[in-house]
């Protein structure tokens, strides 16, 4: 993984999966201590969900017959 783009992305997933892997445990303790209402049991749900759903997007933007499928 010599290339800064895909160490950077690599970092990106890490973290992101670091913080789903925060959530479910919290939104567990939540939910057997009693002190959460629905509304913020839906948002950390969807909250999570997002972050699995997650994806990056990379668009190369160029001249015609420039060598961008290269």
């Amino acid at each position: 993984m010599n290339n800064p783009l895909e160490h950077q992305v690599e970092q990106y997933r890490s973290w992101r999966d670091d913080l789903i892997h925060g959530i479910e445990p919290y939104q567990t303790w939540l939910e057997s201590s009693g002190h959460v209402e629905i509304q913020q049991t839906l948002r950390i749900y969807d909250l999570a969900e997002t972050l699995r759903n997650d994806r990056v997007v990379l668009a190369f933007v160029g001249e015609y017959s420039r060598g961008k499928t290269e």
